[in-house]
């Protein structure tokens, strides 16, 4: 079993590396900064919200709607993930994503490298004390994106600063995380604010089920204007039904399992309860290995 995951991590990590080299696609939507950081953070966290030493195969299926992206399409992403210890306190963290794009007005699927991420995070509690953990940490996203939307908003920044709690007991544990992504396109910026929370519990024999909601909301878009930069009233180009004060919520499970000491998958789920929505529903696949 450990000979079958190790040889499937590598070919993630080959095929995420092999990914720099693929042609470029076109395609027209592009995800909002808010739902989609929020989906992030929740998918990355594999069913484990305590921080750890990890490297991890995430593949996803999403499917995105019309709202923001004008454009609803399917994408099928498989990121390679890396989180390594420093110090007692301090984790360092990389995401490499491979995405394949399929789009209701195109007769073929579209593919290439995503916009690399990497992060850091610092436990501000007494690490010892397990059971109840506080961290914050900061993720940034930077354009390495081989996929070149139409029409595209460009080259994409993301700056999202964050905090979590984790409380656990015996079956039990619960999670709360905070944050505030600052999305910057060519054609302006965005600021959202994000909050997801989820209740788990370990069933034994190494299976565990969470499930919570999330909720984000714009607070701010900033045009790019001939003259200067104005307010966005109604959301920036590219975008739709994304005014000042959007409210986007959704409902999220993950189901878990220990392979054994150091290896484990997991499955997970979104669906919106929101009218206003980034996606209709995702699904998304892992495994991880822990050191």
């Amino acid at each position: 079993m450990r000979d079958a995951l190790r040889q499937f991590l590598q070919a993630g990590a080959l095929g995420a590396a092999f990914s720099f080299f693929g042609t470029s696609a076109f395609a027209h939507h592009t995800a909002g900064s808010g739902q989609s950081e929020s989906q992030r953070g929740l998918t990355n966290q594999g069913g484990d919200p305590l921080l750890r030493q990890r490297v991890a195969l995430i593949s996803g299926l999403t499917r995105s709607t019309d709202q923001p992206t004008l454009n609803p399409g399917t994408t099928a992403s498989l990121a390679v993930l890396f989180n390594f210890r420093l110090h007692e306190r301090f984790y360092v963290g990389a995401e490499l994503p491979f995405i394949v794009v399929n789009e209701e007005d195109q007769d073929h699927l579209l593919w290439g490298y995503g916009d690399t991420r990497v992060g850091v995070r610092m436990v501000v509690s007494d690490p010892k004390q397990e059971n109840s953990v506080w961290t914050v940490g900061i993720n940034f996203s930077f354009p390495t994106r081989t996929v070149h939307y139409v029409p595209d908003p460009g080259s994409q920044w993301l700056l999202s600063p964050h905090v979590s709690y984790v409380r656990s007991w015996s079956k039990l544990y619960w999670f709360s995380m905070l944050h505030t992504p600052y999305e910057i396109r060519p054609s302006g910026s965005a600021l959202d604010v994000g909050l997801s929370s989820a209740l788990g519990l370990r069933l034994g024999g190494g299976f565990s089920l969470a499930g919570g909601v999330s909720a984000d909301l714009r607070v701010l878009s900033v045009c790019r204007e001939v003259d200067g930069r104005g307010v966005c009233v109604d959301g920036r180009a590219t975008e739709t039904d994304r005014p000042m004060g959007a409210l986007l919520a959704s409902a999220h499970a993950v189901a878990a399992v220990e392979l054994s000491q150091n290896w484990s998958m997991f499955l997970g789920g979104q669906v919106p309860l929101t009218q206003k929505r980034d996606v209709a529903w995702s699904l998304s696949l892992g495994v991880e290995r822990r050191f």
